[in-house]
């Protein structure tokens, strides 16, 4: 199936605006705006409060954790009432905790019960809101329009933290987070006129009986399985190595220097991962795309641990590719397999599955680097988390087959259920 055909450029022509919408609502969303600059404010924070790293990145994990339990239960409701209410009170939640932040007094307990409550309330700016208009609108070019709009995400992780930096730097942290709250304010309505019109409707949809047959009693088939055990094992291999790169590059003898430069080629291979596994999954049988960049990102690693530094650049590439191709192929295999009448809890039962191993990967990196005083062993085990996922994509189900003999029981349980 090509993704370059006329019915493609048809879809495109028909549905840019929601592509456009869709994309700079995720690039402005939870999952971006206020996650890859958040960094910026921890030095400021200590300062002015004396609050500890240790006791900030535990209200981020706590938050973490919080998304990941709350993922399919957004996702279901988005189901049921579409996204523009869920967008419009995640965006006005947004600024919101934008606005507190600009005004904090040094309570930690507080910080940490309004952040969480916020937390929940942003979970319609999340991806699992903004992927579900793209796969209704889009079929023949459905995972290039998924790369487009989860690269957005990758585009304010590389403009946001210059632009915040160098506002903290002239005016001040707390009016950096009015700036922020005001950037939401005005992008997050242009989002959901775009992404609003020509909105396809849910309700003509109909999902083939494959698609039924999977969804009867989703969870206890060894398909979700299969996605859930490789979408985790995915984000243990490689979400950690994100945070830990440069330390294990320095560890390695590299100055500081060298090893952000070279860090900074894991943004421009998570972009490029993301567009281009979009375009590959128009073109090939996603699962096998999946398997190569696995396989190759397994090899990334493997020279790594083998080479050190030497091969820095093919492990911030290998990384990169990874981390890019994940979120789109979760959410283009949750549209393919699962169809969209339950697209939303059924992506955010995968999505908060990914969640939690983004979470623990640094951490279980951390510990084997502490255990073993070198990072290799974290490496090859990433590798070997890696040929795992590599041979589960390898032999998984075509998105028209007939339900597995487990899948067909388990859907009559349901049904009877």
């Amino acid at each position: 199936m090509s993704a370059q055909g006329p019915s493609a450029r048809r879809e495109l022509r028909r549905h840019w605006p929601t592509l456009l919408g869709a994309t700079i609502g995720a690039a402005f969303g939870s999952a971006a705006l206020p996650f890859y600059t958040a960094g910026l404010f921890i030095v400021q924070l200590e300062q002015a409060f004396g609050w500890t790293r240790t006791e900030l990145t535990a209200i981020g994990l706590a938050t973490t954790l919080t998304i990941a339990v709350a993922a399919p239960f957004a996702g279901a409701l988005f189901d049921k009432v579409g996204i523009r209410g869920p967008a419009l009170v995640g965006f006005a939640a947004l600024a919101a905790n934008f606005v507190y932040m600009s005004q904090l007094q040094g309570s930690l307990v507080q910080y940490a019960i309004v952040h969480l409550a916020l937390a929940l309330l942003m979970m319609g700016t999340s991806p699992i809101a903004f992927t579900r208009p793209v796969n209704f609108a889009f079929d023949r070019m459905r995972g290039l329009a998924l790369g487009i709009t989860i690269g957005g995400i990758g585009a304010m992780a590389a403009i946001a933290p210059p632009i915040v930096a160098g506002w903290i730097e002239t005016h001040g942290w707390r009016s950096a987070y009015l700036a922020l709250a005001a950037a939401v304010v005005v992008a997050g309505p242009v989002a959901l006129l775009l992404v609003g019109w020509r909105a396809p409707d849910a309700r003509l949809t109909a999902e083939p009986a494959a698609v039924a047959q999977r969804l009867a009693a989703p969870i206890r088939s060894p398909l979700f399985w299969r996605l859930v055990v490789s979408f985790v094992l995915i984000a243990l291999a490689v979400a950690g190595f994100v945070t830990h790169f440069v330390p294990m590059l320095t560890d390695g003898g590299m100055s500081t220097l060298e090893a952000a430069r070279v860090a900074g080629m894991l943004g421009v291979a998570v972009l490029v991962g993301r567009l281009g596994v979009g375009w590959l999954v128009d073109l090939y049988f996603a699962p096998f795309v999946a398997a190569a960049i696995m396989a190759l990102t397994a090899g990334g690693l493997a020279a790594l641990a083998l080479g050190g530094p030497d091969f820095a650049v093919v492990g911030a590439i290998a990384v990169g590719l990874a981390m890019g191709a994940e979120v789109d192929l979760i959410a283009y295999l949750t549209a393919r397999y699962y169809g969209m009448s339950h697209y939303g809890r059924m992506y955010g039962l995968l999505y908060g599955a990914f969640v939690i191993g983004t979470g623990a990967s640094p951490y279980v990196i951390s510990l084997i680097q502490a255990a073993a005083g070198s990072y290799a062993p974290a490496l090859w085990l990433s590798v070997g988390m890696l040929a795992v996922v590599t041979v589960l994509f390898l032999t998984a189900p075509r998105f028209d087959a007939p339900a597995t003999t487990e899948d067909l029981g388990a859907a009559m349980i349901g049904l009877k259920e």
